[in-house]
């Protein structure tokens, strides 16, 4: 076996592993912070909640995403997130549980991206690995990974 595929088989399980945990890690504990803020504002302050099962939800979504700009400017990723979150989880008979499996997916993403740039400065797969814990163990990113609604910090460093 090449040293090129040995050190592409380690891609998947590293995916598999990082978004399988960040799935089972969230799952347990439901919204904190600013996205129960958000879903109680939606559900008891607002006349027309958001909840997913509505049928026109999703048109609702992308239309109002994309047709104005809001207090903190055009940011219609930002808002398509923002609300699809909002109607999920203000609606007790959807499946959120799809949500946090997304958002794991994202992290699975990003720890391969990392690993992806640290294997080219470090010149090692042990020490690339080492990286990719410490970077996922790191308080911003453990921090920035409890909220699910009000932003998706995976997001930030995959983009850039």
């Amino acid at each position: 076996m090449t040293v090129g595929m040995r050190r592409s088989m380690v891609l998947l399980p590293l995916w598999v592993v990082v978004s399988t945990g960040f799935f089972f890690w969230r799952l347990p504990v439901e919204l904190i912070w600013c996205d129960t803020v958000v879903v109680a504002n939606n559900l008891y302050e607002e006349p027309n909640p958001v909840v997913w099962r509505n049928p026109s939800t999703l048109k609702w979504i992308v239309h109002n995403s994309f047709y104005d700009i809001g207090a903190d400017g055009y940011r219609p990723l930002s808002r398509i997130i923002f609300w699809t979150g909002t109607a999920l989880f203000s609606d007790l008979v959807s499946h959120s549980h799809l949500y946090f499996a997304t958002v794991g997916m994202l992290f699975g993403t990003l720890a391969v991206c990392v690993l992806l740039v640290a294997r080219r400065f470090l010149h090692s797969e042990t020490a690339a690995l080492f990286a990719v814990l410490l970077f996922l163990f790191s308080t911003p990113v453990v921090t920035g990974a409890w909220n699910v609604i009000c932003g998706l910090q995976a997001l930030v460093p995959l983009l850039i």
